[in-house]
């Protein structure tokens, strides 16, 4: 049924650079206060308000959708990669478990980031459809940052294989939840409706294919950093 509405927010305009930019601010704002003036309990308070940003997206969005008669259960569960961490974020956030914060690390940066970069938003400003899409999918981006500068979050090799482990478990078994409700969770049956990356890497299964071994450099790019500088930490105590 989303198919048939009006993908208006065009690639880089306003209406797609303005939302991510406040949200950044914001979450700067939020990381340099918890920083300069809360205690441990505070920074986890507001890292928990902060994550109820994505989760209320979610909320609101499938609840509308039901009000106006458009929620589709093959369409609008909270069952997209995206939405899933939306609605897991504020359990994370608030109980700073050392191991599902590197998982979120991961996956909200790998996964999470190119629904900012090329969005599916089906409304424009200032509809609600509009509205907790950006919600969902950039509020999220703040949360690695935040558990990184907050709660002083160190990535290692095994948050890694962690979050390997975790993404193909999740793929594994969305894949056989669409395949039994004919939905298409995670687009792994069809693209989106709107421009993204997965138009440039052909047509079913190939994309899924590239899409794969994309996700597997991008974890490995986001671990680079802490690597380099574990190695750089150790050879300089051994000097």
């Amino acid at each position: 049924m989303l198919a048939s509405f009006s993908l208006v927010v065009r690639l880089f305009s306003p209406a797609h650079l303005l939302p991510i930019l406040f949200i950044a601010l914001l979450g700067v704002v939020c990381i340099m206060s918890a920083n300069t003036y809360l205690t441990e309990r505070g920074k986890t308070w507001l890292g928990t308000g902060f994550a109820m940003i994505a989760t209320l997206g979610v909320v609101i969005r499938m609840w509308v959708l039901y009000l106006d008669g458009s929620f589709v259960v093959q369409a609008e569960l909270p069952l997209h990669l995206c939405r899933v961490l939306g609605m897991a974020a504020p359990f994370v956030m608030y109980y700073r478990n050392r191991n599902l914060l590197g998982v979120m690390y991961f996956l909200i940066l790998a996964g999470t980031l190119q629904a900012n970069i090329t969005p599916d938003v089906d409304g424009d400003f200032p509809s609600m459809r509009y509205l907790t899409y950006w919600m969902m999918h950039s509020a999220l981006i703040v949360l690695p940052f935040y558990a990184i500068y907050v709660y002083k979050l160190k990535i290692t090799w095994q948050d890694l294989k962690r979050s390997f482990i975790y993404i193909n478990i999740y793929f594994v078994l969305i894949n056989l939840f669409n395949w039994i409700t004919g939905s298409n969770y995670f687009y792994t049956c069809n693209k989106p409706v709107s421009a993204s990356l997965l138009d440039y890497f052909g047509p079913w299964p190939y994309y899924l294919m590239v899409t794969y071994v994309i996700g597997c450099i991008l974890l490995f790019l986001l671990y680079l950093p802490w690597y380099l500088k574990a190695q750089k930490s150790t050879q300089s105590r051994s000097a």
